[in-house]
């Protein structure tokens, strides 16, 4: 059990833990000769997620400036977890958007218009008759096996969505294959 202080949704400050009954480790904190200890919450989506305790050898009042510092660093912790969260969630995501897509045969080009990068996908380049290293993603790749009658119309079309870049992006032209 983390006791009243660590299961807190706030800061919290013991002068002396030693002399503090609901302090869980306080035997182990007189061993180590810490008395003062400050607990801090680190919050994940409204619950206490961890807990950040700063000790010190002397007994010692609340001293609101390290208060202060020490939630500024607690909330820091708190944004850095709800990111990290974030950022796997998003992973877990597109791992399984990545194999929807592998299971269901589907090609798909990606084009940064502001950038000018583009990512083919290792099923947009099977499908065309190439291996994942034989076809660099650049517009080059695209441009370059897009059939001779579709050529100009598709480009021209893929030119003014990328200055005007208003609805949907829909258009239906021909690749060339490998072979």
């Amino acid at each position: 059990a983390l006791g009243r202080v660590w299961a807190s949704a706030k800061p919290e400050w013991i002068s002396d833990v030693t002399h503090d009954q609901n302090f869980p480790r306080a035997a182990l904190a007189e061993q180590a000769g810490f008395h003062a200890a400050v607990a801090f919450p680190v919050k994940l989506d409204g619950h206490v997620h961890a807990v950040l305790e700063f000790f010190h050898h002397d007994v010692m009042p609340a001293d609101p400036s390290l208060l202060i510092t020490f939630q500024a660093v607690s909330d820091q912790l708190s944004q850095l977890c709800a990111r990290k969260r974030a950022e796997d969630l998003l992973r877990s995501s597109e791992e399984k958007l990545r194999q929807t897509l592998d299971a269901s045969d589907t090609g798909l080009w990606e084009w940064n218009t502001e950038t000018n990068e583009v990512r083919f996908s290792r099923e947009w380049k099977r499908q065309l008759g190439y291996e994942d290293t034989e076809l660099p993603d650049e517009f080059e790749g695209w441009d370059s096996r897009l059939h001779p009658d579709d050529h100009d119309r598709a480009v021209a079309y893929a030119m003014r969505y990328r200055d005007n870049p208003a609805g949907v992006f829909r258009q239906d032209f021909r690749l060339l294959h490998k072979n």
